[in-house]
């Protein structure tokens, strides 16, 4: 059997049939479908997907220009070292994948947050907002310029700051009698889908373990 794959617009036209081992075509039954509905759900969901793979964190290295060490390898960001004496960043790696194919623009309120629970039914937290990285030497912009996501183009996206729309490196807020911490780990996203159409997405299953 061979299938063959065409693109026309934002549709996809199959076209298959069978082959004998004497080299006949068997013509097969035309079937037409018009509502496919493709979930990649171990990967993410709605218009964005995260590579839960590559989630990495790095150390910030001192100012005036503040970097991310080791660049770019980075470090695993599933369990995280001395988060409260250094200042850390986090890069995910994010494809978009809207059914429309439009471009997602994120803007400076997007974060990375982390919600640790605690002993008497209370939460603690951290967040980093989202920042610019010089892909060529991983140096971290101080002002902030929003990031585009186009179709089906996986993009890194930082989160380094504790304030929005500009730089400031932070440590986390856990206190030596917290550490360790095992916490959950939720990225919201804000921006545009298309040209000024108001975007919002929230991407959750990743847990992290924070060690001192």
């Amino acid at each position: 059997m061979h299938t063959s794959l065409s693109r026309a617009g934002e549709s996809y036209s199959f076209a298959s049939w069978l082959i004998t081992a004497r080299g006949n075509v068997v013509a097969l039954k035309k079937q037409v479908s018009s509502n496919i509905i493709h979930s990649e759900t171990t990967r993410g969901i709605c218009a964005m997907l995260m590579n839960f793979q590559d989630f990495t964190y790095y150390n910030v290295g001192s100012a005036p220009n503040y970097f991310l060490s080791p660049y770019p390898s980075g470090y695993s960001a599933y369990y995280v070292q001395n988060a409260r004496t250094n200042k850390i960043a986090f890069k995910v790696i994010l494809t978009n994948f809207d059914q429309n194919e439009r471009v997602i623009t994120l803007t400076d309120g997007s974060e990375l947050f982390i919600i640790y629970p605690s002993s008497g039914g209370n939460y603690m937290s951290d967040r980093w907002y989202i920042v610019n990285v010089n892909e060529a030497t991983g140096t971290i912009l101080s002002s902030f310029s929003p990031v585009t996501l186009r179709f089906n183009q996986p993009t890194a996206a930082y989160f380094a700051s504790s304030s929005r729309g500009t730089l400031s490196p932070a440590t986390s807020s856990l206190q030596p009698s917290q550490v360790p911490a095992i916490g959950a780990v939720n990225l919201a996203f804000i921006g545009t889908i298309g040209s000024t159409t108001p975007f919002g997405q929230n991407i959750p299953f990743v847990s992290i373990y924070i060690n001192s």
